[in-house]
């Protein structure tokens, strides 16, 4: 766990953000210290490095199960790609969602505006209408 912690330490400002996520929860899950839970913290820790970055928590579905246990086993033989892979293309999904319901909230927005004003308009040709028939 020393050399865990020394190694991200030294290296933290150097890698790019999705390799040192995937970097410290494989190693971790090797060096397995709990009994039980080692997973939940691994993917803890991977979620506190893309917090501290700026980024989203990562959040592994159900439907990307098989492709993280894949991802795991090729980084138990040396290859990081997969898993990397993995959790780039999740944080790539959680940014262009939270884009998407920034997009939904502005559209809210203006469709607000929209019928304000048009029942503004509304109770103009109304009140002129009364002032005709009047």
């Amino acid at each position: 766990m020393q050399y865990l912690i020394q190694w991200y330490r030294e290296n933290e400002s150097l890698l790019p953000v999705e390799v040192k996520a995937a970097w410290l929860h494989h190693r971790f899950t090797q060096i397995h210290p709990f009994q039980d839970g080692n997973g939940r913290v691994a993917r803890t820790l991977e979620s506190l490095v893309f917090l501290k970055a700026g980024l989203f928590p990562l959040v592994i579905r159900d439907a990307d199960r098989q492709d993280y246990i894949g991802a795991l086993k090729a980084a138990d033989r040396g290859d990081l790609g997969p898993l990397v892979a993995i959790f780039a293309r999740r944080q790539k999904e959680a940014i262009l969602h939270a884009l998407g319901l920034e997009q939904q909230v502005q559209q809210n927005r203006h469709a607000d505006q929209i019928i304000s004003s048009t029942l503004a308009v509304l109770k103009d040709r109304q009140a002129m209408t009364h002032e005709r028939i009047g």
